[in-house]
């Protein structure tokens, strides 16, 4: 802002030396330099009411703007709740980092988030000695809940004693707050444990860990490992469940070969999707209008008739082979043709009146050709 203080008002050069001088210049000086002393006192008293102070608490009440400031060796403020249970509250106004050991279960609350709008977050680092003790999250933590290991409807169990870490944060007051979990394993969820490409179960994998279909790509039974007293009920149609064998189930006509990955079957029943290679699938049924295209093949027989090179060749003793074009249509031959013939033979004269004409095409020109009765 522009400030009010105006030192061109003051007369330096008064008064003057060795001479009587007017009481009005002296007045006039006074005047000014307390209209500036004035301006200076408000303009002071403002600057210390708004302006960032090295010393006191600066609180901007999320209306100040601090736009492309470079940060150095920051910290933010910890609020050490020490041992507590019971109902526990969090201000986002008290510090961004809390810490407690539990002596017991606890219910968490959030208070004080910034308004709808603005983004606000809290870490919240919890401690405990017992696994009997629990940690249950607001109802307003609707985000990333399932990510969250042993929290089964907001409600925290924890696999063993020691320290663990989560951040909340929102952007629309606390209505809906997003729950990150970051002491979780990338190998551990809950009870169940990833070690390299195999699955196992601190105790014992049940079938209410697989609820619904269990897909992905297995390619041989040690991809996963169903630990001492597994429900195989879980693994129907993938895993052998009459025996509880950790090997790909076989079924009567369906067998799955681990060594080469292939899936054969004595029939198929209902579609067959995918990419079919080498002889792991033989196509039957008397209609089969989902097949389009069949690639180059080097032979094919249909019914009696065998195409293979440049020949057509009717597979049945003395069998025809016959050309139907339909109504009016006539058989194209796209042929090299010409004007002149060779000398004749020595075959029978062509009867003057022949016994019909056959209608055919040559290069897409029509023409008719005289028959005779064969002899």
């Amino acid at each position: 802002m522009a400030s009010s203080i105006n030192p061109s008002n003051i007369d330096g050069t008064y008064p003057v030396a060795g001479q009587d001088n007017d009481s009005q210049g002296f007045r006039d000086n006074f005047t000014n330099l307390k209209t500036n002393f004035t301006s200076a006192k408000t303009e002071i008293e403002a600057l210390q009411t708004t302006s960032v102070s090295l010393t006191a608490v600066n609180d901007f009440n999320f209306a100040g703007t601090i736009s492309e400031a470079l940060f150095k060796n920051n910290a933010d403020t910890v609020n050490a709740i020490s041992t507590a249970s019971g109902s526990i509250t969090l201000s986002h106004a008290t510090a961004i980092i809390h810490t407690i050991t539990l002596n017991g279960s606890a219910t968490l609350a959030f208070t004080n988030w910034p308004a709808t709008g603005k983004g606000g977050r809290m870490r919240f680092i919890v401690t405990i000695a017992s696994t009997a003790h629990t940690l249950t999250l607001p109802a307003a933590v609707t985000l990333g809940v399932s990510t969250v290991q042993g929290m089964p409807a907001l409600e925290i169990t924890f696999p063993a004693p020691g320290t663990y870490i989560y951040d909340f944060s929102t952007v629309d007051g606390g209505t809906s707050v997003l729950v990150e979990d970051k002491t979780q394993s990338d190998t551990t969820l809950g009870d169940i444990i990833i070690n390299g490409g195999v699955i196992t179960g601190a105790t014992s994998i049940t079938s209410t860990a697989f609820v619904g279909a269990l897909t992905g790509n297995a390619t041989s039974a040690t991809n996963m490992t169903v630990a001492d007293t597994a429900d195989t009920t879980a693994f129907v149609g993938l895993w052998d469940s009459a025996t509880g064998a950790q090997a790909p189930k076989t079924d009567a006509g369906l067998t799955y070969n681990a060594g080469t990955g292939m899936l054969t079957a004595t029939g198929f029943t209902g579609p067959l999707t995918g990419n079919a290679s080498g002889t792991a699938a033989t196509v039957t049924g008397a209609a089969q209008a989902a097949i389009t295209s069949v690639g180059t093949l080097t032979a094919l027989t249909v019914d009696n008739l065998n195409l293979n090179a440049n020949t057509i060749i009717s597979t049945n003793t003395n069998g025809d082979i016959g050309l139907n074009p339909n109504g009016t249509g006539t058989v194209d031959f796209n042929v090299p043709v010409q004007t002149t013939v060779g000398a004749a033979g020595a075959a029978a004269a062509v009867p003057a009146q022949p016994t019909t004409y056959m209608k055919i095409e040559v290069g897409g020109t029509a023409y008719v050709v005289p028959c005779f009765l064969v002899s």
